[in-house]
């Protein structure tokens, strides 16, 4: 075990592990090579079908000698990555916690910038994030013009275009009325509620906050957006407007291949914001988001759409 600075906050990192034998030696190395010192690592792998499991094991040594703790956990069954997120919380020891998904990449300073920055703020904020840059599956960088097409962030149309978006929120906050890189900008619930714009793989969470707001909830598949929402109903984000991670863009995407699945788990979770929206003010955002949910799951399933039609007393 490495020597660690006792002036350094415990940082606790989990990766759910899923399907990814061909990236996650990457993710792993990625937060081996952290310049911050103090963490500890679990690795949940969620009874991958692939050879995932002799990849994470051909690490496992390597990740005892680097950090804190380090534990690695191979799933018999498929849990859902809210209940391994919910398991890792329970078996971390530290102050914060952030997970990264097996296939996405940390910048090396991603730990201690955003640990420095947290450190300064009062007990009123939860959580802070950093920016996230996309990648394909070599690891190129790449970014998308205004009409959607993807191309290497270091070709010549990237260098001669001016309609281009380089980074996570580039994409993501594209259809808000905000602009992330105002020095006045703050994160708000109201901007979550109509739409998450937030890269999980670039943030950093105080553990306690997490577990004020009870944990994820298992078996929900769009763990992010609801813990987003549930923190910021009784805490503030801070934001730094620099990529700290990287997002690999590839064809087994979760968004991707479980549309349905997480299009419906978005419609669960915002209407389960009715009371606190309506009660705080934002009935009208509330209801607009639930009708554009509403409209998208009608394309796949009529019946659960119409179910949160009546539910509402929408027309």
């Amino acid at each position: 075990m490495s020597n660690q600075p006792t002036n350094q906050p415990l940082v606790s990192i989990c990766i759910p592990s899923y399907n990814h034998q061909n990236y996650i030696s990457k993710t792993i190395e990625s937060i081996i090579s952290q310049d911050y010192q103090n963490i500890e690592l679990i690795i949940i792998d969620d009874n991958s079908a692939d050879n995932s499991d002799a990849v994470i094991n051909s690490f496992v040594e390597q990740c005892k000698a680097r950090f804190v703790r380090f534990e690695y956990i191979k799933n018999i069954k498929n849990k859902g990555i809210s209940y391994n997120l919910n398991q890792a919380i329970k078996w971390a020891q530290g102050k914060y916690f952030y997970a990264i998904a097996s296939d996405d990449i940390l910048m090396p300073f991603k730990t201690s910038l955003l640990v420095l920055e947290i450190e300064k703020l009062d007990d009123t904020y939860a959580a802070i994030f950093g920016d996230a840059l996309f990648i394909n599956d070599n690891g190129e960088q790449i970014c998308t013009l205004s009409n959607g097409l993807i191309i290497l962030a270091d070709s010549q149309q990237a260098k001669e275009n001016n309609d281009i978006n380089i980074t996570f929120l580039d994409v993501n906050t594209k259809e808000f009325n905000f602009d992330y890189k105002s020095p006045d900008f703050e994160i708000t619930y109201a901007q979550i509620l109509q739409g998450n714009y937030l890269p999980a793989m670039s943030c950093l969470i105080k553990i306690q906050c997490i577990k004020n707001v009870k944990n994820y909830t298992n078996g929900n598949a769009v763990e992010d957006l609801e813990m987003w929402l549930k923190l910021l109903q009784k805490y503030k984000f801070a934001f730094i407007n620099k990529p700290v991670a990287y997002y690999r863009w590839h064809s087994n995407n979760s968004m991707k291949i479980q549309t349905e699945k997480i299009f419906k788990a978005q419609l669960e979770i915002v209407n389960n914001q009715r009371n606190f929206a309506i009660k705080n003010g934002y009935e009208n955002i509330f209801i607009n988001r639930l009708k554009h949910l509403i409209s998208v799951v009608s394309q796949y399933d009529k019946k659960c759409a119409d179910f949160y039609l009546n539910l509402n007393k929408l027309k």
